[in-house]
């Protein structure tokens, strides 16, 4: 943000941090090569890339999201977190065998639990898209083995039939199955519409 308000467009704030990094290789007496410019310039457009893809996932621009993920796969392809992102603006364009690949990519690149959670949730929404209760049922359940997600919860609670994926079909034992994962000050937000 400029003091005025305006923002800069990303690629131009880019540039200025590239022309930053020069003058400070310069200070330092370092050695700015070509090859260390270039990965300093590697990393500010793979951020850069990715911030535009979160942001136009949140205003849900699902082209020029997939567009710039996509660009930001190309600097660093084993990304779990883009590729976690990728996944899901894919998934909200009806590309169901993409967006599975794609989670797919993320659990098995990721290196935090965070964002291991994330692409499993992201596989449950996409079993959830091919109405298969059940994979959903069990990739949302290992997703809040890693980390709690009230998204993940909401999800799980609403299935359409998620007590025929339960492996006992009681009602008793559902209640307590999924009571596990809701917890006592979860009930009131979670109740079936």
């Amino acid at each position: 943000m400029l003091r005025s308000g305006i923002r800069r467009p990303p690629r131009i704030a880019g540039i200025a941090a590239l022309a930053g990094l020069c003058l400070i290789f310069r200070a330092e007496g370092a050695a700015a090569s070509p090859k260390t410019i270039g990965q300093a310039a590697k990393r500010l457009g793979y951020d850069d890339l990715l911030r535009s893809g979160s942001e136009h996932v949140s205003a849900k621009q699902w082209p020029q999201a997939i567009s710039d993920l996509q660009a930001a796969l190309r600097t660093r392809p084993k990304d779990a977190t883009a590729l976690s992102e990728l996944s899901f603006a894919l998934l909200m364009t009806k590309k169901i065998d993409q967006a599975q690949r794609t989670a797919e990519d993320a659990v098995k690149f990721a290196s935090t639990s965070d964002v291991k959670a994330s692409g499993i949730f992201q596989l449950g929404r996409v079993a959830e898209a091919r109405s298969r209760s059940a994979d959903a049922m069990e990739h949302y359940l290992a997703s809040l083995k890693l980390r709690h997600s009230d998204e993940t919860v909401f999800r799980l609670y609403h299935l359409k039939e998620w007590s025929d994926a339960l492996p006992c079909r009681s009602a008793r034992f559902a209640a307590r199955y999924l009571r596990l994962f809701v917890g006592a000050h979860g009930r009131r937000l979670y109740r079936r519409r």
